[in-house]
């Protein structure tokens, strides 16, 4: 058997989505698949209540801890991170991907520490809502973004021009003076921690940020393979940008991420790209926030799940 943990708001529609996506291959490969909370956990008797896919139906069962568990969830709680470090340290069990939340800061400093992969980094600087005492008139183009997690819609792109700054976020372009543009960025650095990348011109569509957002996995033979790249400006679609630049820096970037968090085992990494086509990291994600909604995540997510399944089956044995 294998354990999917996702998160409790999710928890209904996850269960939907892959029993519709893994039905077929659980029932060539006989196998069984339980969906569960981390509150649904006991770690005194080492049993998880959750949802069992058995043939065709989905039924509510107390079973035995899975040997292995794909971790989907994204814990906020101290009582919940507590919670799934005791979970890690249980014996004969193997949790992938501890953790689908990520440090920025932390993981560009991974990867400046790597001669092949400090190419695809902006210069960057931590800010805190104490400490906001960058001259923004000092650089050309910078970008904004929290410190911790993916969110686009908080991610500003800022262009220097002949009179100030034009500010792309996920709503309308923004023109700030030259000489306001601190007043323009502090309303939203005033809370919370954020890193502030220089960057070259950037690529931009619409309005916003153009962003490459790529999903990759590890199949069993512990290669990883780009599955999807997508486009995202107002939507997310396919990517059609044939560059093999892009595709190059994804496998550097997540084979330098991947000596550091060994357990990773999906992610999605975002990239922005130079005017010249050069592409730069944004950001690293896991699949927390995957319940496919359009047709292109359909089919990923039916693939990637197929892999995984058979990746966990693997070493469960």
């Amino acid at each position: 058997m294998v354990g999917f943990l996702c998160s409790e708001k999710k928890e209904k529609r996850f269960v939907n989505n892959l029993h519709h996506n893994i039905m077929p291959f659980l029932r060539d490969h006989k196998m069984y698949v339980v969906v569960f909370t981390l509150s649904d956990v006991n770690l005194i008797d080492k049993s998880v209540y959750g949802s069992v896919f058995i043939d065709d139906a989905v039924t509510k069962l107390k079973v035995n801890l899975p040997p292995v568990i794909l971790n989907f969830s994204e814990q906020y709680a101290k009582s919940d991170f507590k919670k799934l470090m005791d979970l890690i340290e249980v014996e004969n069990f193997t949790l992938i991907n501890s953790s689908n939340s990520f440090n920025q800061w932390t993981i560009m400093k991974m990867l400046s520490s790597d001669t092949k992969t400090k190419q695809y980094i902006m210069p960057f600087v931590n800010i805190t809502k104490e400490e906001r005492t960058f001259d923004f008139t000092k650089v050309r183009n910078f970008i904004v973004r929290p410190l911790n997690g993916t969110k686009l819609s908080k991610t500003i792109y800022c262009r220097k021009t002949y009179t100030g700054f034009d500010l792309y976020n996920w709503g309308d372009t923004i023109y700030s003076h030259l000489f306001n543009i601190e007043n323009a960025i502090d309303p939203t650095i005033r809370t919370g921690k954020w890193v502030l990348s220089v960057s070259p011109e950037l690529i931009t569509y619409d309005n916003r940020l153009f962003v490459i957002r790529s999903y990759l996995q590890k199949n069993k033979e512990g290669e990883w393979k780009t599955v999807l790249k997508t486009e995202v400006s107002k939507t997310q679609h396919n990517s059609k940008i044939p560059n093999e630049k892009i595709d190059d820096s994804l496998l550097q970037i997540i084979s330098c991420i991947n000596c550091f968090i060994p357990d990773l085992h999906f992610c999605t990494i975002d990239l922005v790209l130079s005017k010249d086509g050069l592409p730069y990291f944004l950001n690293l994600g896991g699949w927390q926030n995957l319940i496919p909604e359009e047709k292109q995540h359909k089919i990923l997510f039916k693939a990637l799940c197929q892999n995984m399944v058979a990746y966990a089956d693997t070493i469960s044995k």
